[in-house]
Formats: structure tokens, sequence, C-alpha cells
């Protein structure tokens, strides 16, 4: 017994130790060299999870100018989502119908409609124009870990840490929903979304698989898995624009690109050495890109399935994104700083800082960044940060 003690007090000593090299390593909150954000919003009173990018408005000053600003959609810890104007932060709508924290927020093709899907399960759709609730949508038993819309129509497709996505069409008018379909057959769902043409549904598991759903009959066209495939948890996934392949990247620090027509799996991006946090396609080049918490972006050659460059980054990189017109890969780190890379020279031509806390997603847009320091800030250029 005494040495089971003596054990135990050593591995408790170990463990503490590990903690202490894990804060000293990182911190909870970060001093930044500089301060480049040129706007705040401070009406969130806890950490902010997810934040969305609306349509744009004409709104006055106080000379009767002309100002150019979009509606924001922001969530988080504090059970609401809030709608508001950037870059004046004026708060527009409290949308508050949520037993716990917003996990995902997300504005509709048209962008008079918002949806927040929350860990208490349910998804809540409401009008941008007033803030009023449309409709309430029930059914998974376990936290929403991902929501996308159709991309030309009021669908709308949640997926569930209990293993179930789900599809819902709203009707605006008559506030009517129909569930269209219940896909189920995978472990807790990760991630997930439509691919560009809406005609198919693409989940991302903790057990590795990856599923591409028919929305009309509920079946699965197409599974990824196996030991060719990804070993442990789906950590994000994208299709590609305007084919049929999909990029996946895992805890396992494995990276894979798959065609779902051929039901192939196409190349083997095994480079990374951490996690896989975000992927994307490059507007140019034909590259992926890929950011791991080994601190790299990697840049892929599809046409040669080759490494082309691993441009390095301050710390653990929590995600990526290419913009639709740009040779331009967005990366954020896990202290806080963003970077912006021209992915023909490989070269950082432009370090944003601000963040005092960690950044945990990236999105991009014309307005905002936002940390889990309750604050969302305003950058140029063009980037949209969330936690």
């Amino acid at each position: 017994n005494n040495n089971n003690n003596n054990n135990n007090n050593n591995n408790n000593n170990n463990n503490n130790n590990d903690e202490e090299e894990d804060d000293e390593e990182y911190p909870d909150e970060f001093t930044p060299e500089r301060e480049d954000a040129i706007c705040s919003f401070v009406d969130h009173n806890d950490e902010i999870y997810c934040v969305d990018i609306g349509k744009e408005i004409v709104t006055q000053n106080v000379n009767n100018e002309d100002i150019n600003q979009r509606i924001i959609a922001s969530g988080g810890a504090d059970e609401r989502g809030l709608l508001w104007l950037a870059p004046s932060g004026t708060l527009l709508h409290t949308l508050s119908g949520h037993s716990e924290s917003i996990s995902q927020i997300k504005f509709n093709f048209k962008k008079d409609l918002v949806a927040t899907g929350s860990l208490d399960g349910v998804v809540c759709v409401w009008d941008v124009d007033n803030g009023e609730l449309i409709s309430k949508l029930e059914g998974p038993s376990d936290s929403i870990e991902f929501m996308d819309w159709h991309p030309k129509g009021n669908a709308i497709v949640v997926g569930s840490s209990d293993g179930t996505s789900w599809l819902w069409f709203i009707n605006p008018k008559s506030k009517k929903v129909n569930c269209l379909n219940v896909f189920s057959g995978a472990n807790n769902v990760t991630c997930g979304c439509f691919t560009p043409n809406g005609k198919n549904i693409i989940t991302g598991s903790d057990d590795g698989m990856v599923k591409v759903w028919n929305p009309k009959t509920g079946q699965a066209d197409c599974t990824f898995s196996g030991n060719n495939f990804h070993e442990q948890a789906i950590t994000c996934l994208v299709p590609g624009k305007a084919s049929s392949v999909i990029a996946s990247g895992s805890v396992d620090g494995s990276l894979k690109l798959s065609n779902y027509k051929s039901k192939s799996i196409l190349a083997d991006f095994d480079s990374h050495t951490d996690s896989v946090e975000g992927i994307d396609f490059t507007s140019s080049l034909s590259l992926l890109a890929s950011g791991s918490l080994d601190g790299n972006v990697n840049l892929f050659d599809l046409n040669t399935s080759q490494l082309r460059a691993s441009l390095k980054h301050d710390q653990g990189v929590v995600s990526v994104k290419c913009p639709s017109q740009q040779p331009l890969v967005y990366s954020a780190s896990n202290i806080g700083v963003i970077r912006i890379w021209d992915i023909r020279n490989h070269e950082c031509i432009k370090t944003l800082q601000g963040h005092r806390k960690q950044i945990n997603g990236l999105a991009i847009s014309e307005y905002i960044t936002l940390t889990n320091t309750h604050t969302l800030r305003k950058k140029n250029p063009f980037v949209l940060l969330r936690v």
C-alpha cells in the first residue's frame, strides 16, 4: 500500500509538472506586441464561440453621411446570440432562447435568416430584420457540432455529438418546419457540410470516418474508413469547390484527399506530426493548405500529391482559410497571432496581432476578428476570427 501511495504521489507530481509546463507554454492570456484592431464589440459577457457575416446595409453617421456596414451574428457561453453592425459596433438584436452555450451560428444564403445551434441540442432560426424567433428545431439529444445552410435554399443540416445529423426545411413566411431526413450510423459527429452544389451532405466523426449522404434517401452513398484512412477522430473537412473531392484532417495528423464519385482515396498528405485543425483549397495554383498543432501551414500540390512548402507559424495552427480571389492563405495560431501568406513565393506578407486569448477558428470575410476575451475585433485586411 505504501508503494502504491508513493507511485500515486509520483504520478500526481508528474501530472502537476506537466500541467505547469502546459500552463507555461500556453498561458491563459497573452500580451501582444502591438494592437492592430481598429474596432471592438464588447456586449457579450462570456466567451464567444462562433460568428458569421450577414448582409450589407447602409446607415448614416451624425453628419448624415452614408456608411456601409455589415450585420454580424455572434454567439457564446452567455447562451445568447447577438446581431450587431460592423464597424460601428451597434447592437441590433439579442437572440435569447437557448439553455446552454451557443456553439454554432450561421446566416442562410439570402442573409435574411440566421440559425443558432447550442450545446442543449436545439437549433433556433431567427428573422434577421426584427430578431424574432421563427422556428425552434428539436431532435438531437446532445450538443450541436456543425451547422450548414443549403447554398440555394432554406434547408439546414446540423450534426450532433449523439451521432445523428438532421435535415430540416424552414418556410419563413408560414413558420412551418419539415424534417426532411435524419442521418444515423456514425459515431459522434464532429464536422460536416453540404457539397457546393447542395446535392449531398458530408459528415466526419470521431471514429475516423467520413460519410457522404443522399439527402433524399437518408442513406450513405459513400463511406471512407479503415486502415487506409484516418485512424482517429476527424477534426475538419472541406469539399472541392467544383469537383467531387473531399479533403479531411484528423487528430492523428493525417490528411486525406478522396473522391466520393469514384469512392477512392486520391492522396495521403501525411506530413504533420500533430492534429490537423484546418484545411482549405487555394483559389489558384491547385494547392491544398493545411494547418496543424505542430506549428506548420503546409501547401500540397494537387497535381503531383507532393508537399510544395511548409510555412512555420509561431505555435500551433488552429485554422487556415484561402480567399476566393487572391493567392493567399490566412492562418491563426493558438497564441493569438494571425499570419497572411503569399502562396506564390511562400512568404508571410502580414502579421496581425491584438488578441489576448487563444484563437480557435478563422473565417475570411470583410470585417472582424473575435477572441474569447468576450470581444470582437475589426481588422484590415479582411479577416474574421472566432473561438
